[in-house]
């Protein structure tokens, strides 16, 4: 059962990604893809998060050609840290 409730949470995560202005990208076989990445570009910075499954993603904040935030875990975990980094950094 608890599989199933972070399969959801994922789902639920990433289309809050797409609501907020992220663009979905397939990364390789679209019919079997190797991962999902969301980017939004805004102010001369770039968010992108990289998915790999409901329990795994990643995510970076760049700013010019700088890393300034990171974040990894669960995909609904990345997203909740990704969707509270300022705009204005």
């Amino acid at each position: 059962m608890q599989e199933v409730k972070v399969q959801e949470d994922a789902v639920t995560a990433v289309l809050r990604l797409v609501a907020e202005g992220f663009r979905p990208f397939v990364v390789g076989d679209p019919a079997a893809p190797d991962c999902l990445v969301y980017v939004r570009a805004a102010a001369g910075l770039r968010d992108m998060v990289k998915v790999h499954g409901p329990e795994a993603a990643e995510a970076v904040r760049m700013v010019g050609t700088g890393m300034t935030r990171r974040a990894e875990g669960a995909t609904a975990e990345v997203v909740a840290a990704v969707l509270g980094w300022s705009i204005c950094e």
